[in-house]
């Protein structure tokens, strides 16, 4: 059943913005163009615009433009353009943490891995046949089960 309440997304909603846009979006902000009629104009979305213009504000005050002047410019509270270059900062910080954070991870999976093989091998000649056979079954639905996982 469908929805009388149907929205279609604006034609560029979601797409990458070309860099000529960038100083367009400027030009039109900059002179008192609303959100509204900016992404009439580009074919997005409200959000999309309201997210481009931070971006072109963080990318402001990075290359040397004051948070006042750029404040000025957008016609925005200098604490919005503090709060995205904070939120910017702290992105950029998470992904790397994280990023870190999974090879640690990967590293200590596939050493433990090892760990148990070598183990495995050295118990070959104290172990009967079936408990090695036992516990290389063991060994394989882990391996099995852990890389559905990752």
């Amino acid at each position: 059943m469908s929805s009388p309440y149907t929205y279609q997304k604006p034609e560029n909603a979601g797409k990458p913005w070309p860099p000529e846009s960038d100083a367009k979006l400027l030009r039109m902000l900059s002179s008192g163009s609303s959100i509204y009629e900016c992404a009439d104009c580009f074919k997005r979305t409200v959000g999309g615009i309201k997210s481009r213009r931070m971006t072109i504000a963080c990318n402001l005050v990075n290359n040397g433009k004051s948070i006042e002047e750029v404040a000025d410019i957008f016609k925005v509270p200098v604490s919005m353009i503090q709060e995205s270059l904070d939120i910017l900062e702290d992105t950029s910080e998470a992904s790397k943490l994280s990023a870190l954070q999974r090879q640690e991870r990967k590293n200590e999976k596939a050493k433990t891995r090892q760990e148990k093989i070598n183990n495995m091998f050295e118990k070959l000649n104290e172990d009967s046949p079936i408990s090695l056979l036992r516990e290389i079954r063991d060994l394989l639905k882990q391996v099995v089960i852990n890389a559905n996982k990752d």
